[in-house]
């Protein structure tokens, strides 16, 4: 009975480095990564929103700003990639396709976000008001 339990250990152990090896094997390549993926779809349709927009509209600012951010996100998570390159083939597609797939997904990202930094902005202003009041500045 032992000699069968160290024989189910022991080949427990190697099932489970055998399925680390696959998990590490499929995260291994970032750009297939699925949330990846969806970063790269919503950084195209921001730049295609973008290219929409008067050329140098606060409007196409605040786009370049949540270009940027996906961006920032890709590069936190997979810094050796060149995600610029890779988001040139989500460029290719139908923009009203790319908008009617990915848009409110990609919207609601973007809202969620936009709140937060804008709590984090009242927040900051209230702090800098206080040591202002207080002489601290």
């Amino acid at each position: 009975m032992k000699r069968l339990s160290r024989s189910l250990a022991v080949l427990s152990g190697v099932f489970l480095l055998a399925s680390a090896g696959v998990v590490a094997a499929q995260s291994a390549d970032p750009v297939r990564d699925p949330i990846n993926r969806a970063d790269l779809n919503c950084m195209a349709v921001t730049a295609v929103l973008g290219d929409q927009t008067e050329e140098g509209s606060d409007e196409q600012i605040g786009l370049l700003s949540v270009l940027t951010w996906y961006l920032g996100r890709l590069e936190a998570r997979a810094p050796g990639v060149n995600w610029l390159e890779q988001v040139l083939p989500y460029l290719d597609g139908d923009p009203a396709e790319m908008l009617k797939t990915h848009g409110e997904r990609c919207a609601a990202e973007i809202m969620t976000f936009g709140e937060r930094l804008a709590d984090w902005s009242a927040r900051a202003e209230a702090l800098a008001a206080k040591h202002d009041s207080a002489g601290k500045r």
